[in-house]
């Protein structure tokens, strides 16, 4: 933990939960405190879609911490992603078997969990001895969460368990998924998940039928019409045998859905007159839509005033962002989404920096101009603000520093002096020493 002064806030509380599941994984009390830590980093990053997973696994770990379980499942629930919880299956499953008064609520999201973390609940259902926790167990994940388990249940029947292995043969014979929404991820490699769970990457014949799903999912209406998919996936093709490998691709699309199990697979794509379009009766979440709408709100919030909100906002964004906008596909027809979704992010983390610069947050500035200038080195706002946040933490030599450093990479890439209120920021930090 002695590396943390030199951390920026996020990469602090990354870490710290990553030591937080090493040590409660190892039944360490050290676990409880490292979350508590972390707890105060998330309330003051207003990082929320992680900090209500923390508040969960906090009462969890001392039940008086939640006055107010029902809302602390939904504020779960509503999360895209559960990265955290799933992260720590291994020792989020004894303490959930062992809770009392289940609820729907809390039935959903142990089933979330589980789905996503398969390992550790087929290795919890192995080494698990004790009839009772076994029983809550599978009465707790009852609805999707062992869907993944079938050899894990099959050998809980062969420990003749009695009613243990008795719900165990169920599990087996009974299908009780209700998985109907696709989730989509675009910023980053491109994944498909079906509910809360992922398709494997190796279920996708070819990666351009999963890009092809993912064209349709950025489309307006989530329509495109035919030959314009002939054209960007197989530019160049004779017309006949591209139209051949358009329809192997939405066979081998509709393929890798329905041996993942997805209900609707074989109704997914359908091909009105000159048009290919995703199923309208479907459920589908994209990523680059959540985005939008975090941005969208983070705006609307900082016009009115309210910069802590705005703040909680685009750092919901921000946290969306795995990588290039569909950084696997390079076709030339994704080149300009990629080109303008840079321009989104950029904009996005500028004026995060902003927000945080006017409400003093200066290790937040820090963290997110570091951010800025890794996509731009000659960025003039990022260098002015990340030496602003120096000088006000009394650092005004680093600001100095960082100002020459930032000289010399404009006249190197650009050929340009820095910018007026670049030198105005300069020389407030010389003032200040």
């Amino acid at each position: 933990m002695q590396l943390l002064p030199s951390l920026g806030p996020q990469a602090c509380v990354e870490l710290e939960l990553e030591a937080t599941q090493v040590s409660l994984s190892m039944g360490l009390e050290q676990g409880t405190i490292l979350l508590r830590r972390a707890k105060t980093r998330l309330e003051r990053l207003g990082l929320d879609t992680l900090l209500c997973q923390v508040n969960f696994a906090l009462g969890l770990l001392e039940p008086e911490e939640i006055t107010d379980w029902p809302r602390a499942i939904e504020s779960c629930l509503t999360q895209a992603r559960l990265d955290f919880l799933t992260g720590g299956a291994n020792w989020l499953l004894p303490r959930l078997a062992k809770l009392e008064g289940v609820t729907p609520s809390l039935k959903r999201l142990a089933n979330r969990i589980a789905q996503s973390a398969p390992r550790a609940v087929g290795r919890f259902l192995d080494a698990t001895e004790d009839p009772v926790t076994l029983e809550s167990l599978l009465n707790l994940l009852s609805s999707g969460g062992l869907s993944q388990q079938g050899e894990a249940l099959q050998r809980l029947v062969k420990r003749d368990l009695g009613r243990v292995s008795a719900m165990a043969a169920e599990c087996i014979t009974r299908n009780t998924e209700i998985r109907d929404e696709l989730r989509i991820y675009c910023i980053g490699a491109v994944e498909v998940w079906i509910g809360d769970t992922p398709v494997p990457r190796e279920m996708w014949r070819t990666s351009r039928s999963l890009h092809i799903l993912a064209r349709l999912a950025l489309a307006p209406r989530h329509s495109a019409v035919q030959d314009s998919l002939l054209e960007e996936f197989w530019p160049g093709t004779a017309p006949q045998r591209s139209k051949r490998n358009l329809s192997q691709a939405l066979t081998d699309l509709r393929r890798a859905l329905r041996d993942s199990n997805f209900e609707k697979a074989g109704a997914t794509v359908e091909r009105k007159h000159d048009s290919v379009l995703l199923n309208p009766d479907l459920e589908i979440w994209l990523d680059k839509d959540a985005f939008d709408q975090a941005v969208d709100k983070a705006e609307q919030a900082e016009k009115a005033g309210d910069l802590r909100e705005a703040i909680s906002r685009y750092r919901e964004a921000v946290l969306l962002v795995r990588g290039e906008f569909m950084e696997d596909c390079y076709l030339e027809w994704c080149e300009p989404h990629r080109r303008d979704f840079e321009r989104q992010y950029i904009r996005c983390l500028e004026s995060l920096a902003h927000c945080c610069a006017e409400v003093g947050m200066n290790p937040e500035v820090e963290e997110v101009a570091a951010k800025l200038l890794a996509k731009d080195p000659c960025h003039q706002v990022a260098h002015r603000l990340l030496m602003e946040s120096y000088v006000n933490q009394k650092r005004p030599e680093q600001a100095i520093r960082h100002f020459e450093r930032a000289r010399v990479t404009l006249l190197n890439e650009l050929g340009i002096e820095p910018h007026t209120d670049l030198l105005r920021a300069y020389q407030v930090a010389k003032l200040a020493l």
